[in-house]
């Protein structure tokens, strides 16, 4: 992880690509992706994938949320703790997680 200027904005999500990443149009430190923070859902291809994405989708797409980031993770998207009307995205998504839990 990367430390970077701590950031808190409010933004549409346009696309959600999996359980744990999403996309919006305006950057979020420098990037239109945005990833979880303290979960890792299915990658495409794995088992729970379609579920996690789908719950996500639901719960997220096309509605705003508040995007609280300080780092980035390895591919360079921001690590965020977003917020839905006041829910912790990822822990509501915890049980969609590959270890069942917090990584």
């Amino acid at each position: 992880m990367v430390k970077t200027k701590p950031t808190k904005v409010t933004r549409t999500v346009d696309e959600v690509l999996d359980g744990d990443t999403f996309r919006v149009k305006t950057k979020v430190n420098g990037s239109n992706y945005i990833r979880l923070e303290d979960i890792d859902t299915p990658e495409k291809g794995e088992r729970g994938y379609s579920q996690a994405k789908q719950a996500l989708k639901k719960q997220i797409e096309g509605k705003k949320v508040t995007i609280t980031t300080s780092t980035k993770c390895h591919f360079g998207r921001p690590l965020a703790k977003v917020t839905q009307n006041r829910t912790n995205v990822s822990k509501s998504m915890d049980k969609f997680s590959k270890k069942g839990g917090k990584k």
